[in-house]
């Protein structure tokens, strides 16, 4: 506006461009300077150039309280790393300069031994560690460490000021690529223990080949129903003989468990699987009861057998089921242990045969528990490495992000401005001797603020476009869809509100897919985005372009982010495309507990 005004009053009145002039320079400038700030906290270039501990001395530099920055055996480490530690330790920072108090000091020590580790401390008035633990900026740290596999501790009180630790283990640095020599005690008998029980693992799995949970559930359920039915028989036979009264009860007893396996059989092949495990654990308690009442010194090997429905239940079962299996679980092995104490059985006296029958029962009971352990053990294990692994990929691409919105700034925008501010400081000295070179001077100085403007302006619709804010995901997505060179096509009717987070995920989500049918669909493609309510937000994204394998799309970085996206929110992505058929995206994202309705629409704090 100051530009066009310069130009018109050239003409109308020069002695007023000289002040006008020399005000849009030094509004420039400081334009240029803010702009610079923001890129720095954005991504600040020491971190990318000298790494962790340079870019820590910068921002000390710029506090307005006493802060001191230690650093030993420090080193370079990849940016997700780097830039997880460097930003939690400036919330650190900003919080100490928010709350500690003026006259507080902030000292930051970085270690590099057995991982990384750092303390952050201040002098200031403290607080209780619960209302520090309430706060957001607590989470946003131990989210951002937790990403990268840090962990974070808090140690305040009233009046003692504040400490935070800090710390990413070896194996997580090596996870990112760190590596460093070290040596470890009992290498070789661990790896022995661990080729041992390879071994059995191996010989188990010979038996049995599908271990979870269907299969290994109703190969269970045969054998429990082979043993009740030779009880039943072993039952009635001893009662011929001896017409022992409790005899009866027995076989009615094992009648009832070859029951509950002949129903288990028919729930197993399409039940659901927390109905097929509950009668599972229901059927084995009950065959653990009956064999110890049918042969007492059984006792051993149906203590085992009672507590293989824990450990089948631990990865497939909510939290409150799990709560129910395991109270059961404890009442089965009050039984059990009740009826091989009281129980007489069905063979008399202790035969030498029962005892070696007992002794292989327990030592492979003891295998299969063992074995669901580690099932359990890999299971859950893969699921946290899962879970990792898209944590610290999102962490990457948000480094990533950061990198090219400072880069666009620095090389963008915000040279724009610098070289208009020097541009109109040439047009403020020729304007008294050569008055006639100025209005082509201006006219370029108002050509590239409007350049420098449309920057930002799109740059701020990349970081988080108002639509999405204002109006929701529809909105923003047929603005979207306006901008595409492709010809695009939203479908969302009835679509309400839903939290921002779940809204940034989806619409991210979409405009990399639409983004990747620019690329790659072809000029004649077209693309067609359809979003509906159905138990949560479902979309279905699809482009009529060449197509591709499978594999090679899910091999891309492309799929990963948006499968990340949408894994972050609880969300899942399955792909359907082939060569010549085009590609075709279906996402589907649970509704959060609780309304929509009373989030927070209003953008987001941060990257």
């Amino acid at each position: 506006m100051q530009a066009q005004s310069a130009r018109r009053l050239l003409a109308a009145d020069p002695e007023r461009v000289g002040p006008l002039l020399s005000r849009l320079a030094g509004d420039l400038m400081d334009a240029g300077a803010e702009l610079r700030e923001l890129a720095h906290g954005i991504y600040p270039p020491q971190l990318a150039q000298y790494g962790l501990e340079a870019a820590l001395r910068a921002a000390a530099r710029r506090a307005p309280i006493p802060v001191t920055v230690r650093a030993t055996g420090l080193g370079r480490y990849p940016p997700e790393i780097e830039i997880s530690v460097y930003f939690c330790l400036l919330e650190a920072l900003r919080n100490a300069v928010a709350h500690a108090g003026g006259a507080a000091a902030v000292t930051i020590a970085l270690l590099d031994r057995n991982g990384l580790s750092f303390d952050c401390r201040d002098t200031g008035a403290g607080a209780t560690r619960e209302a520090v633990r309430a706060g957001h900026d607590f989470v946003d740290m131990t989210d951002r460490l937790g990403a990268v596999g840090g962990t974070l501790t808090i140690a305040t009180e009233p009046g003692g000021g504040l400490r935070l630790h800090g710390h990413l283990p070896r194996a997580a640095l090596e996870s990112a690529g760190v590596t460093r020599a070290r040596r470890e005690p009992g290498t070789a008998l661990v790896s022995g223990l661990r080729r041992v029980w390879e071994l059995t693992a191996r010989a188990y799995a010979l038996v049995q080949r599908d271990p979870y949970p269907r299969r290994y559930i109703a190969s269970g359920l045969l054998a429990t129903l082979a043993v009740a039915a030779a009880g039943d028989v072993a039952a009635a036979v001893a009662f011929a003989r001896t017409r022992d009264p409790g005899l009866p009860a027995l076989a009615v007893a094992a009648a009832v468990v070859a029951l509950l396996a002949l129903a288990g059989l028919r729930t197993v092949r399409r039940g659901p699987i927390e109905r097929v495990i509950a009668l599972s654990a229901v059927n084995t308690w009950c065959f653990g009861l009956v064999l110890t009442a049918v042969v007492p010194a059984a006792l051993p090997y149906a203590a085992l057998v009672v507590v293989a429905p824990v450990l089948l239940s631990v990865a497939y079962l909510p939290r409150e089921g799990f709560k129910a299996v395991m109270a059961g679980t404890m009442t089965a092995a009050v039984a059990v242990a009740v009826a091989g104490r009281l129980s007489p059985g069905v063979v008399p006296g202790d035969p030498l045969w029962a005892g070696l029958l007992v002794i292989v029962a327990v030592v492979l009971a003891l295998t299969r528990v063992c074995y669901l352990a580690w099932q359990n053990h890999v299971m859950l294990v893969a699921r946290a490495e899962a879970l990792q692994g898209s944590r610290a990929r999102l962490v990457a691409a948000a480094d990533r992000e950061r990198r090219a919105i400072e880069r666009n700034l620095h090389d963008g925008a915000q040279q724009r401005l610098v070289a208009a501010a020097v541009q109109a400081r040439v047009a403020q000295r020729l304007l008294p001797a050569q008055p006639a070179r100025v209005e082509p001077l201006l006219a370029r100085l108002a050509e590239d603020l409007r350049e420098a403007a449309a920057e930002l302006r799109d740059l701020a619709h990349g970081i988080y476009p108002p639509q999405l804010a204002q109006f929701g995901l529809e909105a923003a997505l047929r603005a979207a869809a306006r901008h595409s060179p492709l010809p695009a096509t939203v479908h969302a009717a009835g679509l309400g509100r839903y939290p921002p987070e779940i809204e940034v995920n989806v619409y991210f989500c979409l405009l990399e897919a639409l983004q990747n049918a620019i690329k790659h669909a072809g000029e004649r493609a077209t693309v067609t985005i359809a979003l509906e309510e159905r138990d949560g937000l479902t979309f279905d994204f699809r482009d009529t372009g060449g197509g591709a394998r499978p594999e090679t799309v899910l091999a891309g970085h492309g799929i990963t982010n948006m499968t990340d996206r949408l894994g972050a929110v609880g969300g899942s992505l399955t792909l359907d495309t082939c060569p010549g058929g085009g590609l075709r995206l279906r996402g589907v994202v649970p509704r959060p507990p609780g309304p929509a309705e009373g989030a927070d629409h209003g953008g987001v704090d941060g990257l």
